[in-house]
């Protein structure tokens, strides 16, 4: 599954497969379909198996979610590679950073809270510029040019607001919802986030990555430190929430469409 689905990824981004490239083309529908039978092929035998393992059957509903939005694609095999290779990037990303190496390695990040700061907007970035690669991510279903996603993936999640594309025609459903999560996320501030995440899991944070933060937001110590944190975020909601209750209300006066208003709303605010 994972082998097959970096190939075809690195074919979608790579703008393979177009005019002109007839072999290729058939490679990567050849390919396409093997992904697809891989993934029904492991579905199945993971279903078959949970009466026997009762504890996977949560872990199994990741699948699950993947496994529907199949169906109700009819199957079409652009789409579905591209929910596959989504489940393969957050299967090995977890997998990853369970490897003792990579722990020793994020720990040791994690006392230089610059690098810790860039390197988590780098990773934000790939991983946004590769989701609106894939052709899920377009209106058209033939995926978006390396260099456009990269730019739209950079500019969201450094919050600029600058296009190449025009995003309401460009890109679907998915590949708005990415762009909102980027926008999401680099409004907040990747460390505050992280930061946010090691207080409620009671983790304490490196020195270093302390001090810097309690420079950031003026706080005298580790509890005061929190406070603030979960005071912006629950500030930064309040106000998006109020943003897009006051936008669905305008714009439903022109759509006559609650939940396409809501959406909008959400996505602006």
């Amino acid at each position: 599954l994972s082998i097959t689905a970096l190939v075809i990824l690195i074919l979608f981004v790579g703008e393979f497969g177009g005019p002109g490239h007839v072999i290729t083309t058939h490679i990567l529908r050849a390919l396409t379909y093997l992904l697809i039978i891989f993934f029904l092929v492991y579905f199945v035998l993971q279903i078959v198996q949970l009466p026997q393992r009762l504890e996977q059957v949560e872990a199994r509903l990741f699948d699950l979610a993947i496994f529907l939005p199949l169906l109700l694609t009819h199957g079409d095999p652009r789409i579905s590679a591209s929910l596959i290779i989504f489940r393969q990037v957050i299967v090995n990303m977890y997998r990853l950073i369970r490897i003792k190496r990579v722990q020793e390695f994020l720990d040791t990040l994690q006392r230089y809270p610059a690098r810790l700061l860039a390197g988590s907007f780098l990773i934000l970035i790939i991983f946004g510029t590769v989701l609106l690669a894939l052709p899920i991510a377009s209106e058209s279903g033939q995926g978006l040019n390396l260099v456009d996603s990269l730019f739209t993936a950079t500019s969201a999640t450094c919050v600029t607001g600058l296009i190449v594309v025009d995003t309401p025609t460009q890109f679907s459903l998915f590949g708005e919802i990415v762009i909102m999560l980027l926008i999401q996320a680099g409004g907040l501030g990747i460390m505050a986030l992280s930061a946010s995440a090691a207080a409620l899991i009671g983790k304490r944070l490196a020195l270093g990555h302390k001090v810097l933060m309690q420079q950031l937001f003026e706080a005298s110590d580790y509890e005061d430190l929190k406070r603030v944190i979960f005071y912006i975020i629950r500030f930064t909601f309040l106000c998006e929430l109020i943003g897009a209750i006051l936008l669905t209300i305008r714009f439903n006066m022109h759509m006559h469409d609650l939940v396409g208003a809501a959406y909008y709303g959400v996505f602006h605010a």
